[in-house]
């Protein structure tokens, strides 16, 4: 009989052994409004062993699981096309880290995208008319470094409209440059003696050009406004270019 019972108990179906680790789970939203999204990639990596990463595509209601975490400490982070990648609970530069282990709830995490912005506009004239083909530079403010600087990011031309878009924005802070020629300029000739010659013909109200403008309407790159983007955000600028005298530097060649 104790054969008999020990021989069924060995046939009997065995639980499989505990699976080591924990879950690191939870949604992805939209930081405008909370919506679901759905394929976004989401990444853990280990804080102390960085490239030792793993991932996961959320599913159609944004919802998102990875498992067989060893307990630790990792950093979670959600891209997705048209928003601006970021960690969880992200600040600035800083940012949540995930903690896995006994007693900690990684299961309900909300990992917030925000789309990217866009920034827009128009470059008039003194007359409130759209400057065609204006050269519109759109700079950043980069602090990583510890130290304020302003980089070049981009540069577009207005169309017929004069108008001009930048999209694909992160959140940060803007400034913008608009250079343009006037289209109704006439500037004097190159040669001196062209000039000496007809300089009393020249109608002196057309020999004209635009400054280098910044916005807010400003020709000191010190006085330019700063433009602060946010995720999702969609802001209208206008730079207006107004004509002032223009200078002209003609050199002799000796021989």
């Amino acid at each position: 009989m104790l054969t008999s019972a020990l021989a069924q108990e060995s046939n009997a179906p065995q639980a499989p052994p505990p699976t080591a680790g924990f879950r690191i789970a939870g949604t992805v939203v939209n930081s405008l409004g909370g919506s679901p999204l759905a394929r976004a990639r989401v990444t853990i990596e280990d804080a102390r062993n960085p490239g030792n990463i793993l991932t996961a595509i959320s599913s159609e209601d944004g919802t998102f699981q990875i498992r067989h975490v060893p307990a630790g400490k990792y950093g979670l982070t959600g891209a997705k096309s048209g928003f601006i990648p970021a960690s969880y609970e992200q600040h600035g530069q800083f940012s949540t880290a995930i903690v896995t282990g006994s007693g900690f709830d990684t299961e309900h995490l909300v990992l917030r995208l925000a789309p990217f912005a866009v920034l827009c506009g128009k470059v008039l004239d003194e007359s409130g008319e759209p400057v065609r083909h204006a050269r519109v530079v759109l700079y950043r403010e980069d602090r990583r470094i510890g130290v304020e600087q302003v980089q070049r990011i981009r540069a577009e031309k207005t169309d017929d409209q004069g108008t001009y878009e930048f999209s694909g924005l992160p959140e940060g802070t803007y400034f913008l440059s608009a250079s343009a020629t006037p289209w109704y300029a006439f500037h004097r000739p190159l040669s001196l003696a062209q000039s000496e010659e007809s300089s009393q013909d020249l109608d002196q109200s057309l020999d004209v050009a635009y400054p280098l403008t910044y916005y807010k309407d400003v020709t000191e790159a010190d006085e330019s406004l700063p433009i602060p983007l946010r995720g999702g955000d969609r802001l209208e600028a206008d730079l207006h270019m107004s004509p002032v005298r223009a200078l002209h530097l003609l050199l002799r060649v000796a021989g």
